[in-house]
């Protein structure tokens, strides 16, 4: 393919992007699209910086410059585009010319340089036909496919029975998978893990037509996105959010503000589907940059071990679907510390993509930020003691580019709501410094942990049982290679040892300090520290059968029962974290997608925050027939506030929440929803009370109702 060719592909792509947003052609537009918008973008910036990168580091990185791009040209379009005269430059029009006008200044440069992509073209044909000629990777590609029909099927049927065969299914291939690089080679790994991921991912947040929160902030943000949605105009200032500081701190991150409307305004996504299906898809290439990041330091075999423990612990596929914003900021941050720890990448690129991603990570998540520099900081100091910080470690001056990027951002840019929030979680902790001897102010997830908590099955302790051996090979591993006592056919980085210590380091403070797990939740730091955490668990076990084998295993390959050892722990987790255990036991489950059915009505719809159609219906009917916000008040429970408030936009609203003090003395309205008519229950954040207490029915008048929610109107 020579440069006159690779010109011409490149611009039949971009008018075929143009005729599909234009014509708006339905299904194609949504498909093409989404494609266009995540790859090319990147594989065009890859292709001007020159980055000689291997088929799946080069896969990763479009992505994460195709997303980053969005971000930043998204934001410069929405600044210049009210001084160019356009009233709503988020639209698909501003958007089109815009993003069309420097992708075909990338195809110019392209053409013209010595760049040749012809072995990217070269790369794919090569894997589609590894594919076609592996009847396992196959199955592998299936598997999305099966998740997506057992969603609809458990969603209209309320039959969980395609989701459990796809749960194991994913267990018994990737135990056949492990088990025999013959069955499965290597270079396949690719499909293997961003099937795997997707379908995790997919079962849960196809979960019900409606996006759904369990416990986290996705309401929220999706009420942000909204909101620029709707004008197609990002403000960085506070503006109508005022009366919701939550609501300013989202604002800030252009990761669920500017990046969701580009991608809603150019695919003609719902909302919704935005974050419900796009947002998951692009997570589901964070496993693949922890696994190029892992196959550097230790090799093929460890690298998938460790990414299948990263995608079977549950924060993967279930939390972090609450969580967009994260989605976003994580695959930047595993980016980041991949180009950290390059051996072979330039110095002026790897400037560059540390760079680009850094203000990506910034303008994505906060917390992340903090992180990486806690790692950065630590990584350097360790360097320096052993006199090998100008190698492979972050530098005294990207940090301070970092830092720099930050405060910009934070004070300047954001008005300083989020750098805000930073000071107020550090002050929380300083706050109950006091409760060291406490075991309780660890949180309830730091007690399980530790054990301390009582078990409530036989079910549950069999799965502590094989949580506490997950952990305990990471201390193995982690000792291991402090004491030099792991032989392996690997070069391992110094580096990423660097960053080792400080994970164990932030491990430990976790569960020592009180209050530290709850700024950000313990499960979520514990899925953050596996980024180099969850290879010390294979190499835990590969160690363990070194050190067993005496006559019990002289005949046995140590790597052999290694892998043995490791499927068997690996695949059991799988199995307890996803909930499959539970469901077939007919246990307690937390999973929504196969145990949803039979949950409380308190969990579901109390803890999980879980929504209904009718309860939107009638928050739809709340904003077309009240009067405006500063003279309609609208009582709700505190369920009601965290999901259709701000889904649907009632947060405008003068909201009170609803207790046994309530005098309802205020004219307004009350918004009672599934828990409340048809169980109930009202709930506050620490007390719940029975309906009849309030005897709505007899006091006030019902002016809406569609069985399962109800309007009463207060005078």
């Amino acid at each position: 393919m020579g440069s006159r060719d690779t010109f011409l592909t490149l611009l039949l792509l971009q008018i075929i992007f143009v005729l599909v947003v234009v014509f708006d052609i339905p299904v194609f537009r949504q498909a093409f699209c989404f494609f266009y918008l995540t790859f090319i973008p990147g594989f065009l910036i890859l292709s001007i910086i020159g980055l000689n990168l291997k088929k799946i580091e080069a896969v990763v990185f479009s992505v994460g410059f195709s997303i980053a791009f969005l971000m930043i040209v998204g934001l410069l379009v929405n600044e210049f585009g009210l001084i160019l005269g356009f009233q709503e430059p988020l639209s698909a029009g501003p958007l089109l010319i815009c993003f069309n006008a420097i992708l075909f200044l990338f195809s110019l440069i392209i053409s013209r340089s010595e760049q040749n992509p012809r072995r990217w073209a070269q790369t794919v044909i090569g894997v589609l036909s590894s594919i076609i000629k592996n009847p396992l990777t196959l199955a592998f590609i299936l598997l999305p496919f099966l998740t997506i029909f057992g969603s609809y099927w458990n969603n209209v049927h309320v039959s969980n029975i395609f989701l459990l065969i796809v749960i194991g299914a994913i267990a018994a291939l990737f135990a056949v998978a492990y088990a025999s690089k013959k069955l499965m080679p290597s270079n396949l790994y690719i499909v293997v893990v961003l099937s795997i991921a997707i379908s995790l991912l997919l079962h849960r947040s196809l979960v019900s037509n409606y996006v759904q929160a369990q416990a986290s902030d996705i309401y929220n943000e999706l009420a942000v996105f909204n909101i620029t949605k709707e004008d197609a105009l990002w403000r960085h200032s506070v503006g109508p959010l005022s009366s919701s500081l939550l609501l300013s701190r989202y604002n800030d991150m252009l990761s669920i503000t500017v990046l969701p409307t580009v991608l809603s305004s150019l695919t003609n996504f719902d909302p919704q589907w935005v974050l419900k299906l796009l947002f998951p898809l692009f997570f589901s290439f964070v496993p693949l940059v922890l696994y190029c990041l892992w196959r550097r330091q230790f090799g093929v075999t460890i690298a998938f071990g460790a990414v299948f423990l990263f995608m079977a612990e549950q924060t993967f596929f279930m939390e972090m679907l609450g969580l967009a914003r994260q989605m976003v900021g994580e695959l930047f941050l595993g980016l980041i510390f991949l180009v950290l720890l390059s051996q072979d990448m330039g110095s002026s690129k790897k400037i560059f993509c540390f760079a680009l991603f850094g203000v990506a990570l910034v303008a994505s998540h906060y917390a992340l930020c903090m992180l990486f520099l806690f790692f950065g900081a630590s990584s350097l100091i360790l360097a320096i003691r052993k006199k090998q910080w100008q190698f492979n470690v972050p530098r005294i001056s990207w940090i301070l580019l970092f830092i720099v990027i930050m405060l910009m951002w934070y004070v300047f840019t954001a008005e300083s709501m989020t750098f805000e929030s930073i000071l107020d979680n550090f002050n929380q902790v300083l706050a109950q410094a006091g409760d060291f001897l406490d075991p309780a102010a660890r949180g309830g997830t730091v007690l399980r942990g530790l054990g301390i908590e009582a078990s409530p099955s036989i079910w549950n302790t069999i799965s502590r049982v094989v949580a506490y051996s997950v952990q305990l090979l990471i201390g193995i591993g982690f000792l291991g290679l402090v004491l030099h006592k792991v032989e392996t056919k690997i070069t391992f980085n110094q580096s990423y040892f660097r960053f080792l210590i400080p994970s164990m380091g932030f491990l430990a403070a976790l569960i020592i300090i009180p209050g530290l797990a709850g700024t950000l939740n313990m499960t979520r730091f514990y899925h953050l520290l596996l980024f180099f955490l969850a290879p010390m668990v294979v190499i835990g076990a590969q160690l363990i059968t070194k050190l067993l084998n005496t006559k019990l295993l002289s005949k046995i390959k140590v790597s052999v029962s290694a892998t043995v050892l490791l499927s068997i722990l690996l695949v059991a987790y799988f199995l307890f974290q996803t909930n499959f255990v539970y469901e077939v036991a007919k246990s307690d489950s937390w999973s929504l997608p196969l145990s949803g059915y039979r949950m409380s009505s308190m969990r579901l719809y109390g803890s999980y925050i879980y929504l209904e159609g009718e309860d939107l219906s009638c928050a739809n009917w709340v904003l077309r027939n009240t009067v405006p916000s500063n003279v309609t008040k609208l009582y709700i429970d505190m369920q009601v506030y965290i999901g259709a408030v701000f889904y649907s936009g009632l947060w405008k609203h003068n909201l009170e929440l609803i207790s046994n003090r309530t005098g309802f003395e205020t004219p307004g309205v009350i918004f009672l929803n599934t828990l409340n008519v048809n169980y109930g229950l009202i709930v506050s954040e620490y007390f719940q009370w029975n309906t009849s207490e309030f005897g709505f029915e007899d006091r006030f008048n019902l002016i809406y109702s569609n069985g399962a929610s109800e309007i009463y109107a207060v005078p």
